[in-house]
């Protein structure tokens, strides 16, 4: 684990250097949001060894984007899941992947997002920041740091190839869906 941890903060390092903090300007990782991110998560457990973002996906993705996905993990869908958001859920199967915010994922009425298709999910994907920010088990830190990165969001994403994040977006579909049961 702390290897793990080690490699984590590397990458955060090199996050915050590697991109700068627009502008050009050169953040020291300690200065950077992302710090406050990387804090906190190196003191949530690994809930998953499937992991949803990986440290190969930083050249398709903002940092907000990157860390906004570091606070997601991968769900599977239960008959439990089924009964909530209005009834929406009757065609899904169980073990079906979906996405699940990693701080409230112990509460009982835990954010869960369920997709049918990779399009649906980048196009209703704004529902996920917009949990994350509101969520009553997201550190204030966690919040704090995504906004200041949101900042530099539109800066960050003018210079990634153009289908970047649509990229992104088929990679992590087929990580969702891999475990999926067939049949």
């Amino acid at each position: 684990m702390e290897h793990h941890q080690k490699l984590q903060q590397e990458d955060i390092a090199a996050s915050a250097t590697e991109r700068g903090g627009g502008g050009g300007d050169s953040y020291h990782h300690h200065h950077h949001p992302s710090h406050h991110l990387h804090q906190q998560q190196q003191q949530q457990p690994v809930q998953d060894d499937h992991q949803l973002v990986l440290g190969e996906d930083k050249l398709l993705l903002t940092e907000y984007f990157y860390h906004l996905m570091r606070q997601l993990r991968v769900c599977r869908f239960s008959e439990n899941d089924r009964k909530t958001r209005g009834g929406k859920r009757e065609n899904i199967s169980i073990g079906y992947g979906g996405l699940q915010c990693v701080h409230c994922a112990s509460a009982p009425n835990a954010r869960k997002f369920f997709w049918s298709n990779v399009d649906r999910l980048a196009n209703s994907f704004a529902e996920i920041p917009s949990h994350v920010l509101k969520c009553r088990r997201c550190p204030q830190s966690v919040k704090q740091a995504l906004s200041d990165l949101k900042t530099i969001h539109s800066a960050q994403m003018s210079k990634l190839p153009r289908g970047s994040q649509k990229v992104f977006f088929r990679r992590m579909w087929r990580r969702l869906h891999e475990e999926d049961p067939h049949g």
